[in-house]
């Protein structure tokens, strides 16, 4: 097995208060693996810096987008060839399943989340123009509780009653007009 892959192992808990099982996604990575290859996997190190581009808590969301991908990659019957790279049909099966659902920006960033999970295996980004297309219809059939009524525009006239109810304001805004 190439040293960028490894076996998918999901556990599925029962627990006694809920109905629903839980999931926990493992990976196998044994000790016997071949030397990576440099040219086509990432070092330690740069994985480290790779890491402290993000707080601790977006990393943490990414792997918890990635795990559910995975999630639901085996509950369509995928295997880990299927999955890794996921081919732009895969992918956009993946996103459509949170039309109605969920906001179209949220169903971006759970792609993108699986997107970066791939390409630091060393593996190809297979999406396109239809992963694309997909995700603006989930962004178009997005629920309505995901949409705001618009605010009314900041006017002239509210900055200038703004400037004269509060003095000090006024006078910060002459020294540093912008």
């Amino acid at each position: 097995m190439p040293p960028f892959r490894h076996k998918l192992i999901i556990n599925t808990i029962q627990n006694n208060a809920q109905s629903t099982p839980h999931r926990r996604v493992h990976f196998h990575d044994p000790e016997n693996d071949l030397p990576a290859n440099p040219k086509t996997t990432l070092d330690q190190n740069t994985m480290n810096v790779m890491d402290a581009a993000v707080s601790d808590k977006t990393r943490q969301r990414k792997l918890q987008y990635a795990a559910e991908f995975l999630i639901w990659a085996t509950d369509q019957g995928l295997t880990e060839e299927d999955v890794l790279p996921p081919s732009e049909n895969t992918l956009c099966n993946f996103a459509a399943s949170f039309a109605g659902k969920l906001a179209g920006g949220t169903a971006k960033a759970k792609v993108s989340a699986v997107k970066s999970w791939v390409q630091r295996r060393g593996l190809i980004w297979e999406g396109g123009n239809n992963l694309r297309n997909v995700l603006n219809g989930v962004k178009r059939k997005a629920p309505a509780s995901s949409f705001r009524d618009q605010r009314p525009p900041v006017k002239k006239e509210h900055l200038s009653t703004l400037s004269i109810r509060v003095p000090v304001l006024s006078k910060q805004m002459r020294l540093h007009p912008t």
